[in-house]
């Protein structure tokens, strides 16, 4: 089954069978017992049963094997969280510049099966919060039985522990001129109104970042490959692939060319979920986008137009 999250779009949940077809859809309905009003993210939890967090509500929303909602329950302590993820028996929760507790102001909270904090991790100066800086939309990734956590402009991929504890997994080491550790301090705080303006100006806030390359903060894997996104010294994205096994990155650019289905993209997609053991990554594209770039020969082009423009389509790269 794949599970589709529409995020930015319907605010709806989809399940599709492995051949596309749907099989249910689970949409904000309002705010009972076991309804949700605002879908905020979900994940599988350790028995395989997909759990909502609806932040508008705190609460939390758990489904049986068919997808029916058989329980909710709210947290205890209120947090600003756009990603959460189930270790375990603990919850961990990603809230970008905008997470405090106890005047404490931190990225990532730990909490226990009540969804009460624990403790926390990835503390930042109070200065920078409501700060317009960068934070990924899908900061946690798992692989077989391990957790990992990546973030934009930090160079160190995290393993997560079932205690919640953030250990290194890999260091990315960006030339010749590497964004610094301390960026909050020499870029971010030097333009703290730039960065806090009610009137933001993506432009003006990228060119302070000019001259520097590294992480653009998504990261996904599988048993042999990562796939991990990068800017370069003009602040562009481009991508890299890197091979586990001999530890080299062996491919980077910036559009995504398959040559058998005469396909090619002007833009590497990101990749959303993947088969580790097959080394196969997916990603869900727009009808519309997939019928300017694929070729009128593909064996896939009377696919896409008779299914028509306002249809997605999931696509499949094996490595």
């Amino acid at each position: 089954l794949f599970i589709v999250f529409d995020r930015n779009g319907s605010q709806r949940i989809h399940v599709y069978t492995a051949n596309g077809e749907l099989e249910k859809s689970i949409v904000p309905t309002g705010r009972g017992p076991n309804e949700v009003s605002h879908i905020t993210d979900c994940w599988i939890n350790e028995n395989g049963h997909l759990e909502i967090f609806d932040s508008s509500l705190n609460r939390i929303l758990v489904f049986d094997e068919n997808f029916d909602p058989i329980r909710s329950f709210k947290g205890e302590d209120n947090l600003f969280l756009t990603a959460v993820q189930k270790i375990g028996n603990k919850y961990i929760g990603f809230g970008g510049y905008n997470t405090t507790h106890n005047n404490a102001s931190f990225k990532v909270a730990i909490l226990d099966d009540a969804f009460k904090v624990e403790k926390t991790a990835f503390d930042f100066n109070e200065i920078l919060t409501g700060a317009s800086i960068s934070t990924p939309i899908t900061p946690f990734s798992k692989i077989g039985n391990e957790y990992i956590f990546s973030q934009n402009y930090d160079k160190t991929i995290y393993n997560i522990s079932n205690s919640g504890e953030f250990t290194a997994r890999y260091q990315l080491n960006y030339s010749p001129n590497p964004l610094p550790d301390n960026f909050h301090e020499k870029i971010v705080r030097e333009n703290i109104d730039l960065f806090k303006s009610q009137n933001v100006n993506f432009k003006k806030q990228n060119e302070v970042y000019t001259g520097y390359s590294g992480y653009r903060g998504q990261w996904i894997e599988s048993d042999n490959y990562s796939f991990f996104d990068s800017f370069d010294e003009k602040h562009q994205a481009f991508v890299s692939i890197y091979n586990k096994k001999s530890k080299e990155i062996i491919a980077q650019g910036r559009n995504l060319h398959l040559p058998d289905k005469k396909l090619i993209l002007p833009y590497i997609p990101h990749f959303s979920t993947v088969n580790s053991i097959e080394d196969c990554f997916y990603t869900l594209i727009e009808g519309y986008m997939l019928m300017h770039f694929i070729e009128e020969d593909s064996p896939h082009h009377a696919l896409i137009s008779n299914e028509g423009k306002e249809g997605y389509f999931i696509v499949k790269v094996c490595l």
